[in-house]
């Protein structure tokens, strides 16, 4: 009797031992496989973070793509004006851009290299408006990467071409404290600008230049007349003033 009671006790002590045995088990097996997908998602988070601060820094390297449509301009910009020298207005354009930025750091316009008047006074404004609110910008290691063109427009009386240029530079944007607005002081900035080269016609539009932009000749004598006169000092013939087109770069904007 004694030894039946002491054989089922043992076996229930035995079996019980078994089940904690396997609940501990299975416990471990599953605390195992949860650490192991915590670990595995911490990990999959890590990478993503990286693979996305690494392609947020590769976009902030890649220069800004630009819309160059120089194949389908280009034919019509010779056929219309084909003594046009497209190449040194392009490099034109890209000293221009250049100086504009300088001359914004600087505040002065006096920096800026040859454009028109109301490119001139659109910088000037640009300027006034940094001084009044008290920020400025900082311009270091500035390149350009290309210059295009993105657009022209022919017409009986104006004509102009855009060009488009991509550059890198350390551009910081600060407010009147000095606090950085935009731009990072580790890493360059991807810009990019469009500037307007237009084809005066009506010389009035533009009379703060400091180029001639009127000549003339007598059409009897073929001397040169004066444009205040009514008539040529060599021969007295009527003469007519005949405005000379000059092209002026206008305007810039960052796109």
């Amino acid at each position: 009797m004694l030894g039946n009671f002491f054989g089922k006790f043992l076996g229930s002590a035995v079996g019980l031992i078994i089940g904690l045995a396997l609940i501990a088990f299975v416990g471990y097996v599953l605390i195992r496989r949860a650490l192991r997908k915590s670990n595995l998602a911490n990990l999959a988070s890590a990478l993503g973070a990286e693979m996305k601060s690494g392609q947020l820094r590769i976009q902030r390297e890649m220069p800004k793509s630009l819309s160059g449509l120089d194949r389908f301009y280009l034919p019509q910009i010779e056929k219309a004006f084909g003594d046009l020298n497209v190449e040194e207005f392009r490099k034109h354009a890209e000293v221009l851009l250049l100086t504009m930025l300088e001359s914004l750091e600087h505040r002065d316009i006096g920096l800026l290299y040859d454009a028109g008047p109301s490119y001139k006074a659109q910088l000037e404004q640009v300027i006034e408006d940094m001084k009044s609110s008290g920020q400025s910008i900082t311009v270091d290691d500035a390149k350009i990467h290309k210059t295009v063109i993105s657009n022209f427009k022919n017409t009986a009386s104006a004509a102009e071409i855009t060009f488009q240029s991509g550059l890198e530079a350390r551009l910081l944007h600060l407010d009147k404290d000095g606090q950085i607005l935009q731009g990072s002081r580790d890493e360059l900035s991807q810009l990019r600008y469009e500037q307007t080269l237009i084809y005066v016609i009506d010389p009035e539009l533009y009379q703060e230049t400091t180029k001639t932009v009127l000549a003339a000749n007598c059409p009897n004598c073929g001397a040169p007349a004066d444009p205040l006169a009514g008539s040529c000092a060599y021969c007295g013939s009527f003469t007519n003033v005949i405005p000379l087109r000059l092209w002026v770069f206008s305007g810039f904007k960052q796109t």
